[in-house]
């Protein structure tokens, strides 16, 4: 490898790291849901696999403490 393929190489391996973790900063500033909304519909199996899908893209995005 050339000095130039190494130095390119570098570039784009920062230029993806940067993203990467730009990408994860805002998924974790964005808001989540705090209030549950209770009906006679709760339970339905569309309800539930809804909460569960919020649940888990809340879990990935939360802040540690």
């Amino acid at each position: 490898m050339t000095i130039t393929n190494i130095l390119l190489t570098l570039v784009v391996s920062v230029i993806m790291v940067v993203s990467i973790y730009y990408f994860i900063k805002k998924k974790k500033e964005a808001p989540t849901e705090e209030k549950l909304n209770i009906d006679d519909k709760t339970y339905t199996l569309e309800k539930m696999q809804e909460f569960v899908k919020r649940r888990l893209d809340e879990i990935t995005k939360e802040k540690k403490k």
